[in-house]
């Protein structure tokens, strides 16, 4: 609690008035100074939480902004074609390496069965590296992949491609692998140090 106690009313008549008044003019500025400051704290600390959370930046902008090349190189496994659309400096990150964005643009070509097909990418790294990805299905036979790694050495990204069929034509839902294709990054002419 406070350590000046409220003034009785009743005693007001007994005291001087520019003295009382001096004396409550110089509490209510404490206390407006000190309830000021807890408000403004407050208002700065919801505002920063604000603006942190608008400020996130996702992997597929991530990519898109960072030092990188557009390679283009096409790919087909199966029913399958991906385009290697962009390759992206990430950076470092510490005890793990340096990281590594791609961006990969699968389109499907239809099949005979009535099933709508699910491409999945699954790259392959050392043991012990970061892998995050994402993926968004653009429309009923095109998704893009998002991925950041950690390549190999040897600048060789081993890809396994993964067909999920779903629907009436494919009950239980099944998950099949339909084959493998290699990005190789020094062949393809990204620089080296975009990758290593």
């Amino acid at each position: 609690m406070s350590e000046d106690m409220p003034m009785d009313l009743k005693a007001l008549g007994d005291i001087e008035s520019p003295e009382v008044v001096r004396e409550a003019l110089r509490r209510f500025r404490r206390r407006a100074l000190r309830n000021g400051i807890w408000f403004l704290v407050a208002a700065l600390l919801i505002g920063s939480w604000v603006v942190i959370g608008r400020s996130r930046v996702t992997l597929e902008e991530r990519i898109q902004r960072a030092l990188g090349v557009a390679p283009g190189a096409v790919y087909t496994v199966g029913n399958m074609t991906a385009t290697l659309v962009r390759v992206a400096d990430l950076g470092d990150v510490p005890d793990l390496g340096h990281r590594v964005g791609i961006h990969v643009l699968v389109v499907a070509q239809p099949r005979e069965s009535a099933g709508s097909d699910t491409y999945t990418l699954v790259f392959q790294h050392e043991a012990g590296t970061l892998s995050v990805g994402t993926s968004t299905r653009l429309n009923a036979r095109a998704f893009d992949h998002w991925i950041q790694i950690v390549v190999p050495a040897d600048a060789k990204v081993p890809v396994d491609v993964y067909r999920e069929c779903s629907g009436q034509a494919c009950v239980p839902r099944q998950s099949t692998s339909i084959g493998t294709f290699t990005i190789d990054l020094r062949a393809l002419g990204v620089p080296e140090n975009i990758w290593r």
